[in-house]
């Protein structure tokens, strides 16, 4: 019964692609949400502040 629990609940290759493939979705996700998030509001502001510089 335990070689069968060790194979069961072990890390086998599905298992260990599935978590990769989660983590990778995962950061893939967050860097496009980061980066549409950068070019939608802090694009704008950045470019409002070298428009209205009183030095010039």
């Amino acid at each position: 019964m335990s070689g069968y629990c060790r194979y069961r609940f072990g890390t086998n290759e599905e298992a260990i692609m599935t978590i990769l493939l989660w983590v990778v979705g995962g950061l893939a996700a967050w860097w496009l949400f980061g980066f549409c998030w950068l070019r939608l509001f802090a694009g704008d502001e950045t470019e409002k502040d070298y428009e209205e510089c009183p030095y010039d």
